[in-house]
């Protein structure tokens, strides 16, 4: 959502502004399902796995690059977009994800990963509860968490070209750990954020001015955005806590 929104002082959702949520965090959770069984089924059928051994570590990139590149048209287009080209943007993405999990099925302990993803769950509704509800405004921390995600970004590059560069091997899983604790934090304090953006937006236009095709592109767009905190949460947790098979 964008970031330059008035709030109101009211923090009270109308009934159309609470079936509007609705629809943001539905939408995010069937993202985040599709992914999780686009993943599961990749590893079982050992598929991802088998393009790598085919393919090599140009695969691992193309799938990376892909998904970057899908964020930045997704956020660039999104004032062109219509409800049709943001479900098949966010769909493509979905999958795309689904990719990068079953790489993280494969190399992680499934009850480490179950473990994670419910911690990940409850912290996730929890950072999304309390920036919807709280007064003060989190701008500060989200633009400080932004930096510290683009930190983790460069963490994230160093390591995987540190299996390239023998000298960097030894520092790989202190990078690791370091990097999945920083996105730890930078996704927690951005979901925070995007919730209280969420509910300053609806606070600062009137739904029935809207048409149904802009309120579905405008749900599309919120539920993206929370998915990838999500995701990103997960993700960072993983480098954290998440034991090897």
């Amino acid at each position: 959502m964008e970031s330059n929104l008035n709030p109101k002082t009211s923090n009270a959702l109308t009934h159309h502004e609470q079936l509007f949520t609705s629809k943001v965090y539905s939408r995010m959770a069937l993202a985040v399902l599709a992914s999780f069984v686009t993943g599961l089924l990749l590893c079982k059928l050992h598929l991802t796995i088998a393009a790598i051994r085919q393919f090599g570590s140009p695969f691992v990139w193309a799938i990376f690059g892909l998904q970057i590149l899908t964020v930045i048209l997704f956020e660039k287009t999104i004032a062109r977009l219509n409800t049709s080209q943001t479900r098949i943007i966010f769909a493509f993405y979905t999958f795309l994800t689904g990719i990068t999990l079953s790489i993280i099925f494969y190399a992680y302990n499934a009850k480490s990963l179950i473990s994670i993803f419910g911690f990940a769950s409850m912290g996730f509704v929890s950072l999304v509860v309390f920036g919807k509800n709280t007064k003060k405004s989190l701008g500060g921390i989200g633009t400080f968490c932004l930096m510290g995600l683009s930190m983790t970004f460069v963490m994230c590059i160093a390591s995987a070209l540190g299996t390239y560069v023998t000298s960097l091997e030894p520092y790989l899983p202190s990078l690791s750990f370091v990097s999945g604790a920083v996105g730890s934090i930078s996704f927690a304090g951005i979901t925070a954020w995007e919730a209280q953006k969420i509910r300053n937006w609806l606070n600062s236009v009137s739904l029935s001015d809207l048409s149904d095709a802009e309120l579905d592109v405008s749900a599309n767009h919120a539920a993206f955005s929370m998915y990838l905190n999500f995701i990103g949460l997960f993700t960072s947790l993983v480098r954290l806590l998440g034991k090897r098979s």
